[in-house]
């Protein structure tokens, strides 16, 4: 078998195990956005995703020595932010000089005139407390369709992929850490005042 998928009851978050890969997902289906880390809900503790990681990898790196079937050495790490951005309403962006700031959508003449679609891609070191070079955070931004409603949109996709930044588990979840930090305020970075205000984005937030 190259690959097992275990989704939830209600199809919200998917586990991934394959031979080099361990992996967990979730995806919109109109309830709450879930938090990275742990948290209260109406007084009720509600564990983050980073915890439900955690026990789901340490769940099957124990399988895995039981069954004796190797020693869990990872060798990369890798967190995804994936973001739909509608080109209409209130919290649209009609372009990406409307959502992205290093996008100014100027030319030096008006002869190729408005471009038909855009995409974008960059690159960024990420460095640990020492300043070693551990990884990168990835920026990608390309034209969409929504599934359902056909609307045209952004999608935005922030990746940090790179070393883990110690041993077993614990050099996992540093590295998440990490990279979780970095491709949220590098979201704030990457996106325009303007649509701050739409989101009503706090400072620091």
């Amino acid at each position: 078998m190259r690959r097992a998928l275990f989704f939830s009851e209600d199809r919200r978050e998917l586990r991934q195990v394959q031979a080099d890969r361990f992996a967990r997902n979730w995806k919109k289906t109109g309830d709450p956005y879930p938090r990275y880390d742990d948290h209260e809900t109406g007084g009720v503790p509600t564990k983050g995703l980073r915890t439900r990681f955690r026990e789901d990898l340490q769940g099957f790196v124990e399988f895995v020595n039981e069954q004796n079937l190797g020693a869990f050495l990872p060798n990369q790490c890798e967190i995804t932010y994936v973001n739909h951005v509608q080109a209409a309403g209130e919290f649209g962006a009609q372009d990406l000089a409307h959502l992205l700031s290093p996008w100014s959508g100027n030319f030096s003449d008006g002869f190729l005139g408005r471009p038909e679609s855009i995409e974008i891609a960059t690159h960024f070191i990420l460095e640990d407390t020492s300043k070693k070079n551990v990884g990168r955070l990835h920026v990608a931004a390309m034209p969409a369709r929504d599934q359902v409603s056909g609307e045209t949109l952004t999608r935005l996709t922030l990746t940090a992929r790179g070393l883990p930044l110690g041993n077993g588990l614990d050099g996992v979840l540093l590295f998440l850490d990490l990279g979780r930090r970095h491709i949220v305020k590098g979201f704030a970075s990457m996106t325009t005042p303007t649509m701050h205000g739409k989101w009503r984005r706090k400072n620091g937030g």
